[in-house]
């Protein structure tokens, strides 16, 4: 379901990639998979950026920062670490 977050967000259809993206975060915390819960959360906070919605944006990066210490994704904590620096400059 990322995949389709990734696509519809690429299209600039923001509100059916927040679906997606919400969707797959669900279902990733129901099978308790953190490092996907991570991706999902950082698709949200690119998707609320590109709203201009950079308080959610912000929001979702930060959660995604956390998982990505937590398993010890380094690049899942670049990235969000990136994706939150973004965020706080516009």
């Amino acid at each position: 379901m990322n995949f389709l977050g990734r696509a519809y967000r690429s299209l600039s259809q923001y509100e059916k990639a927040i679906g997606y993206y919400d969707q797959a975060l669900s279902i990733y915390r129901q099978i308790k998979n953190r490092p996907r819960e991570g991706l999902a959360l950082n698709g949200l906070g690119l998707t609320y950026e590109s709203l201009s919605q950079y308080d959610k944006a912000i929001a979702y990066h930060e959660q995604a920062l956390v998982i990505s210490r937590e398993v010890q994704n380094r690049a899942g904590e670049a990235s969000a670490l990136n994706n939150s620096e973004t965020s706080t400059r516009v």
